[in-house]
C-alpha cells in the first residue's frame, strides 16, 4: 500500500457546464478506468473500477482550481461536490459558489481554458504486472483527497516516493524470479548432461561386455 500523496492529471472527458437546474454546474469524467496512462517513468498506470468507491462515500473531498486552496470551488461535505462511480470512471459535478473564483472557473471551462482535471489521492492499494517496458501499475483502491480543474496535458503525474519504491521492489522481485528461473534451467541442463553421460557410460560398458563375451566365445571355439 502506498501511503504518500500523489497527483494525476487527465484531459477531462465531457468537461462542460450544465445549466439545467438554474445553478451552473461543472461536470465531467475526472478519472477514466482501465485507461493506460502515458509513460510515468518506467511504467504505465491504470485505475481499476471501484478504486474510489469507499472514499467518495465517507471522506471529505475538495474541488479546487490549479491545486490552490484559496481557489476552492466545491466540497463534498457541503454538497457542492458530487462524486459518482460509473462504468467509464469517476464522474464529478461541481457547483461553484457565486464568487469571483467560482464565476471565473465556470467561464474558463466554458471557453476551454480549463480542459483537464487532476486528482490528489493517497493510501493506494496497488499491484504491478508485466516486465521491462510493459510494466503496468494497477490501482485497486485509494483515498481521494481532492479533484482539481487544470489546463495540464493528459495524464501527467508527480510520482510519490512510496510508489517509486514499490516499483523498484517489484522490479527486484522480477529479477529474483528470472535469476531463479535461469538457475533452475541451468540445473536442469546439468542434470540432463549428467544423465546423458551415465547413459553413454552404461552403453560403453555394455559394448565392452559384449565384446569380451564375443572374444571368450571365439577363444573357446578355437581351442575346440
Amino acid at each position: 500500500m502506498s501511503e504518500d500523496t500523489s497527483l494525476r492529471c487527465f484531459r477531462a472527458e465531457e468537461l462542460r457546464i450544465d445549466d439545467n437546474d438554474g445553478k451552473p454546474k461543472i461536470t465531467g469524467l475526472a478519472v477514466p478506468y482501465n485507461a493506460p496512462s502515458e509513460d510515468l517513468g518506467g511504467f504505465r498506470e491504470i485505475f481499476k473500477p471501484g478504486a474510489f468507491k469507499e472514499s467518495i462515500a465517507t471522506d471529505d473531498i475538495f474541488a479546487d482550481v490549479d491545486h490552490i486552496e484559496t481557489k476552492r470551488i466545491g466540497r463534498r461535505s457541503a454538497g457542492s461536490l458530487e462524486l459518482k462511480e460509473s462504468r467509464e470512471g469517476l464522474r464529478v459535478a461541481i457547483t461553484p459558489p457565486n464568487t469571483m473564483v467560482g464565476r471565473d472557473a465556470i467561464e474558463e471551462v466554458r471557453s476551454g481554458l480549463l480542459d483537464g482535471m487532476s486528482i490528489c489521492f493517497s493510501n493506494a492499494e496497488d499491484s504491478y504486472k508485466g516486465k521491462g517496458e510493459s510494466i503496468v501499475r494497477e490501482i485497486n483502491k485509494a483515498t481521494l483527497r481532492a479533484v482539481t480543474l487544470t489546463s495540464y496535458p493528459a495524464y501527467r503525474q508527480t510520482a510519490g516516493t512510496v510508489s517509486v519504491r514499490s516499483l523498484d521492489e517489484y522490479r527486484k522481485s522480477i529479477g529474483d524470479e528470472e535469476a531463479k528461473e535461469k538457475e533452475s534451467a541451468e540445473a536442469a541442463k546439468a542434470k540432463e548432461a549428467e544423465e546423458a553421460a551415465k547413459e553413454a557410460e552404461t552403453a560403453e560398458a555394455n559394448r565392452q561386455a559384449v565384446m569380451e563375451t564375443e572374444r571368450i566365445r571365439i577363444g573357446i571355439a578355437e581351442v575346440a
